[in-house]
């Protein structure tokens, strides 16, 4: 019951800037774990100092944005194997805007 309500939290809060239709293309294994971890950085806009969580132009361009997201795949729940799919979210979740150094040197990576 928990993960449909955070993927239906995800469609209802972020329709517009494209978040849960990219979600949907991650793989199984990752969605849910992606999608949580994106909303878990969303939320944390105002600690890495931006606005709020529709401020894409800061958060795309926050280093601790993209560590943030990629460290919670990673280490936080253990599924490294997740931080490609991670990436690729956020880049569309992004598209259009300024990318950070960090999602450029992980998209790199991949």
């Amino acid at each position: 019951m928990k993960l449909t309500r955070t993927l239906a939290l995800l469609t209802a809060m972020y329709t517009s800037s494209g978040i849960a239709l990219v979600v949907r293309d991650v793989t199984l294994d990752c969605e849910v774990d992606v999608g949580n971890c994106v909303s878990g950085m969303l939320e944390q806009a105002g600690a890495i100092g931006c606005v709020d969580s529709s401020d894409l132009r800061c958060l795309c361009g926050s280093d601790n944005f993209a560590y943030g997201i990629r460290d919670c795949v990673a280490q936080g729940l253990g599924k490294p194997e997740c931080v490609a799919p991670a990436a690729s979210v956020t880049s569309k979740v992004c598209r259009d805007i300024p990318l950070s150094a960090a999602l450029k040197e992980i998209l790199g990576g991949l």
